[in-house]
């Protein structure tokens, strides 16, 4: 009896580490997003300043840049809500599963433009990358609706 008590109370500090280090990840998580957000704009003014067709060609494959990096960061960002749904405080199911949710969200915007930036481009590896991270995100949102 002592035995079993002492592994639950062993396995419940660990969860607890676990959904501590899940929350310092997203707070990570969270300022890239923020730089992103700024390079971002930054590559998309070019985009709107650019003076031909060739240089606008060229700028907006680099503005595919920081979507593409905003949907796979939102994509990890899903995927530890799934995690917290799963594992974490049974109360806070519906929390989790909002943030995953809304990460799916911002992981679907951004590969969108993803998607518009390379249009001219269709078979640079960036697609690819981009549906990929969409998969993750819905995926994720899925697995923290079942709380699976």
């Amino acid at each position: 009896m002592a035995a079993s008590v002492a592994l639950t109370a062993a396995a419940e500090g660990a969860a607890r580490e676990r959904m501590r280090d899940l929350r310092d990840r997203a707070v990570a998580l969270r300022g890239e997003a923020v730089g992103l957000a700024g390079l971002d704009t930054e590559s998309y003014r070019r985009v709107l300043e650019a003076g031909g067709p060739d240089e606008a060609g060229a700028a907006l494959s680099q503005a595919a840049d920081p979507p593409l990096a905003i949907a796979e960061l939102a994509a990890e960002l899903a995927e530890l809500a799934a995690e917290a749904a799963r594992s974490g405080n049974p109360r806070l199911r519906g929390d989790a599963f909002t943030a995953a949710l809304l990460a799916e969200a911002a992981c679907r915007a951004a590969s969108e433009l993803v998607t518009i930036d390379l249009a001219d481009i269709p078979r640079d590896p960036r697609h690819e990358r981009s549906r990929r991270a969409s998969a993750r995100g819905w995926s994720a949102r899925e697995r923290a609706r079942s709380g699976a």
